[in-house]
């Protein structure tokens, strides 16, 4: 494969990756939201008192107000990685496909581990300041 084809083949499916998260999006809201609907009508309907309506409808998952703080650090870096590799790649003028996964996956790997001792740090000065506030 020449290097345009595996362009065109990886923008190709980048664009579909989008467009197929687009859609999941929207069938996972449509379904919560008709599902909360559908909780409401059977609400008015069994007339249940306004104490257990509030508990069924306010009801959140367990891990609801867990964010993953660092979720965009570890996938930013791990991008950043995986697109100097295929920047190496593209500099070193490889024409072998194994050296491009190779690189790739060396890069991706990179980025993972800098994600780490990033986060490491910053958990590491959260609980210093968070102890320094006690």
């Amino acid at each position: 494969m020449l290097a345009s084809q595996i362009g065109y083949i990886s923008s190709v499916l980048g664009i579909c990756c989008g467009i197929i998260a687009i859609i999941s999006s929207s069938i996972v809201a449509y379904k919560r939201d008709n599902n909360q609907h559908n909780i409401r009508k059977k609400i008015i309907d069994n007339q249940i008192d306004a104490e257990t309506a509030k508990l069924l409808i306010d009801q959140k998952p367990e891990n609801a107000g867990k964010k993953n703080e660092y979720g965009l650090l570890h996938w930013g870096t791990a991008l950043m990685g995986l697109g100097l590799g295929y920047l190496a790649y593209a500099l070193l003028d490889i024409n072998d496909l194994k050296a491009l996964f190779f690189l790739a996956a060396t890069g991706l790997g990179l980025g993972f581990f800098l994600a780490f001792f990033i986060r490491l740090k910053l958990e590491r000065k959260k609980k210093e300041t968070s102890q320094m506030d006690d």
